[in-house]
């Protein structure tokens, strides 16, 4: 989700017209700023502190534990091992990292400039997100995008592409096509 606004940055610091042929939100964050407590649950946003929080080692790992569980629709069905790894690869996103990462607001001016002149975007978003609520991100996001699809995967989580891979990779694939068929301006 954090990874969604990059695309803030790349709007603003990218030589204009923008190199990229288009742009694809994974469950994606627009960017980081006033659209946050309009398409975050209160259930990201509660971890917020925790995240962030450098004197209580416990509550920090217990933290990335309950934010991992919250990746999958079916956090029961993703192995041990798998879930291991994903708590252990937040590790590596020490708390005054994340508050920097967390903390910041980007200006969306480039970005929804961009969009308005008809920068490429897909929504991929899963329909049981405990973190993003995907129907906030498009209706906040596709007035303002003239080229944007959307799909509301149907049982995905927060991570569509574990939770139903063959469906983003189809959705992907399709959208990947079409954009690359036309000349996105």
């Amino acid at each position: 989700s954090l990874g969604g606004a990059i695309a803030a940055d790349i709007a603003s610091n990218w030589p204009q017209p923008i190199p990229f042929s288009g742009l694809v939100w994974l469950a994606g964050l627009p960017y980081m700023g006033d659209i946050l407590p309009k398409v975050a649950t209160e259930k990201v946003l509660s971890f917020l502190p925790g995240l962030q929080e450098t004197n209580d080692p416990a509550l920090a790992l217990q933290t990335r534990i309950d934010f991992v569980n919250t990746l999958s629709a079916k956090p029961e069905s993703v192995p041990y091992a798998t879930r291991l790894e994903w708590v252990g690869s937040t590790i590596y996103l020490p708390p005054v990292v994340a508050a920097l990462a967390l903390g910041r607001t980007q200006d969306p001016a480039a970005l929804l400039a961009a969009a308005g002149k008809g920068w490429p975007l897909l929504i991929l978003h899963g329909d049981a997100d405990l973190q993003i609520n995907g129907n906030a991100v498009i209706d906040n996001m596709k007035p303002l995008f003239k080229n944007v699809e959307t799909h509301m995967i149907k049982g995905a989580g927060h991570i569509p592409f574990y939770d139903a891979e063959n469906d983003v990779a189809n959705f992907l694939r399709a959208w990947v096509l079409r954009i690359s068929a036309a000349n996105p301006y």
